[in-house]
């Protein structure tokens, strides 16, 4: 109420009251019109409490942002919320994830030295067959170099014992390597 008549005086003891030529209080002065319609709007405004109302509205206006602000500031926690789940999650995924190249890697080196000892194993058992059969075979060439060599050597034997004796004496050597013949048979059985 103290603004609203510090308004008046100061509106009346300015400049339009004492700037009007002839009588201040004439219908025919502009000032006067003017400074008696201002007044009449201010105290409209202050019967209507039109201040009062500006109040409500802003009053309004600013619970509205308030309740606006909140949610803002609701939702702000909500996602940093959400956002440290998140990179809880993520740093979760970060070490399982290493857990599982570490796995990898443990996992293939395992692989890469079981795949060498089985080749190097296939090469041992290779080998070994090898010289298995390298054995065999050299054990059956020698077989037959010998069998070959009797049978060269009975045969350049017959040869020169039948050049070198007469009939009876073949007949003698006949009867001798057949009794021979047969003892070594009734010694084997």
């Amino acid at each position: 109420m103290r603004l609203y008549l510090a308004a008046l005086v100061t509106l009346l003891g300015t400049s339009p009251v004492h700037a009007a030529s002839g009588p201040f209080f004439s219908l025919g002065n502009t000032d006067f019109i003017v400074t008696v319609s201002f007044l009449l709007f201010v105290a409209s405004v202050i019967y209507f409490k039109a201040p009062g109302f500006v109040a409500k509205l802003i009053d309004g206006r600013i619970d509205v942002i308030r309740r606006r602000i909140d949610e803002a500031i609701d939702i702000r926690n909500e996602a940093q919320s959400r956002l440290s789940q998140s990179e809880e999650h993520r740093a979760k995924a970060l070490v399982d994830a290493e857990q599982i190249r570490q796995r990898a890697v443990a996992e293939a080196i395992r692989a890469r030295e079981d795949s060498e000892q089985a080749l190097r194993d296939l090469a041992v058992r290779r080998m070994d067959d090898a010289r298995e059969r390298i054995a065999v075979a050299e054990a059956e060439a020698i077989e037959r170099i010998r069998n070959e060599s009797i049978e060269v050597a009975v045969d350049v034997a017959a040869e020169v014992i039948a050049s070198s004796m007469d009939r009876d004496d073949r007949r003698a050597a006949t009867a001798s390597s057949i009794a021979a013949i047969d003892q070594n048979l009734q010694k084997g059985l």
